[in-house]
């Protein structure tokens, strides 16, 4: 093998070239990328943890006219906190789908499918909260029922595809580091399981119209787990890279 060609990892696959394991690069002139790397990853972590604080607690502090809180955080489309749900959804989604766009990964797969998910989410909107709610022209135009199936199947499929980075990142442990790659690996699963069992509380509450705030309880624990194994997995190359023990 040729010194610094990149090893192939698994079976060729006919629609993607072959996942390789590129060498981490060490030169002091790429600090600043990995930093800047790093603290993006960071900041999307925090952000969907954020997220739904800033929602649920921060537009009845803000405007008085909505119930406290509103059934799902979809449902803040039509709340003063419109702005902050929309620009928080872009700004993940345009993350999720650039940040490993170099990558031939079933990881960068993954978070291109997420990215564009969320933009979905974030285009369409879900059903409107009351009959007193003007149609968005999108309802208009297209039907205020086939938008809502839209952002449904768009919050489905972010989901899944953020439970299923989530795993492969249990998969990709450091070999160095402060913790074993025995916790990174059961951190990531657990975020990935917490995800999983959210979306499918999400499903079952939707299918049989429950009352109550369960939707909103399980897409805000679906968010906190996809932040905070983001979050971490920022920790856990930090670790890697540094060789803290």
């Amino acid at each position: 093998m040729a010194a610094g060609r990149p090893t192939t990892v698994g079976p060729a696959l006919p629609f993607w070239p072959d996942e390789a394991v590129i060498p981490r690069r060490s030169a002091p002139s790429t600090s600043p990328y990995v930093r800047s790397y790093l603290i993006m990853r960071f900041l999307v972590g925090l952000l969907g943890i954020a997220v739904p604080v800033l929602l649920v607690f921060g537009e009845p502090l803000l405007f008085d006219d909505r119930p406290f809180p509103l059934g799902s955080l979809s449902t803040y489309y039509y709340s003063g906190a419109r702005e902050v749900l929309v620009g928080s959804l872009f700004v993940i989604g345009g993350f999720l789908a650039t940040y490993k766009i170099a990558d031939h990964s079933w990881e960068n797969v993954a978070s291109i499918v997420a990215g564009l998910a969320a933009a979905t989410v974030a285009l369409f909107p879900t059903g409107r909260p009351g009959t007193g709610v003007p149609l968005t022209p999108l309802q208009a135009s297209l039907g205020e029922a086939v938008v809502e199936r839209v952002h449904y199947g768009g919050g489905a499929v972010f989901f899944t595809s953020l439970a299923v980075i989530s795993y492969l990142f249990s998969r990709s442990g450091p070999k160095t580091g402060r913790r074993s790659p025995a916790f990174w690996r059961r951190f990531h699963l657990a975020c990935c399981g917490v995800i999983v069992a959210a979306l499918a509380f999400a499903l079952v509450h939707l299918m049989l119209d429950w009352p109550g705030k369960g939707l909103l309880i399980a897409e805000i624990v679906a968010v906190w787990a996809f932040g905070l194994s983001w979050f971490m997995k920022g920790f856990e190359i930090v670790e890697e890279a540094l060789g803290m023990r």
